[in-house]
């Protein structure tokens, strides 16, 4: 995951001065509401615990579910501030109108994709409560290997076309949110339809005990 968020600022550097001021301000804010998102995972996390604990399966895929839709709700609702944020709150961080203009940009594709994101941090948080650890970091190793060569693909593509700054801060957001955030989406969902890690969890703790 450091690595892929490590990428991220090595092309922002490569799109140009402008487009790296914006990225660190709307990656600042991402972090922001990510934590806000991170919140709701947590109580999902904590819930869930409980009853694989009381080995009750059944409502510990229920409880999964809720968390996963309040997540859901919860980055809808919070996307929808960012992007108010953006819009209006750009000349906070910036005299000049162009990285102004690229902080909006960066806003409305950070809220529009919130949503799949607050989503996935809670069934994430979910999998990391149970003890997952060994499928997470399998699918977040795989993760990173599909989404650099994407960066650069993204970096080079840009170039060739000479596209604009606003395309360049738009195509670096949409990749973050849609390639790195949607394949853990992808993994973390497979890995939740299924009954695998709690049986797992359930399997750790009987041998505890």
């Amino acid at each position: 995951m450091r690595a892929c968020l490590v990428a991220n600022v090595v092309l922002a550097t490569h799109m140009g001065v402008e487009v790296l001021a914006a990225y660190q301000v709307v990656n600042s804010s991402w972090n922001f509401v990510l934590n806000m998102l991170d919140a709701i995972g947590i109580a999902g996390q904590t819930l869930v615990a409980a009853q694989i604990g009381a080995r009750k399966e059944d409502e510990a895929m229920r409880l999964t579910r809720i968390a996963g839709k309040a997540g859901l709700c919860g980055g809808t609702v919070i996307g929808i501030g960012l992007m108010i944020a953006g819009w209006c709150a750009s000349p906070l961080f910036s005299q000049s109108t162009e990285i102004q203009h690229l902080l909006t940009v960066g806003m409305m594709v950070v809220g529009m994709t919130l949503p799949l994101a607050g989503w996935m941090w809670a069934v994430d948080g979910i999998l990391i409560g149970a003890g997952d650890y060994r499928y997470l970091a399998l699918t977040c190793a795989a993760t990173a290997a599909i989404y650099v060569p994407c960066l650069a693909a993204i970096g080079r593509i840009c170039d060739a076309i000479q596209a604009s700054s606003a395309l360049r801060m738009a195509l670096l957001w949409l990749a973050v949110n849609l390639l790195f955030v949607g394949l853990r989406a992808i993994f973390n969902g497979f890995r939740i339809g299924t009954s695998t890690w709690l049986h797992i969890r359930m399997h750790l703790l009987s041998a505890v005990k």
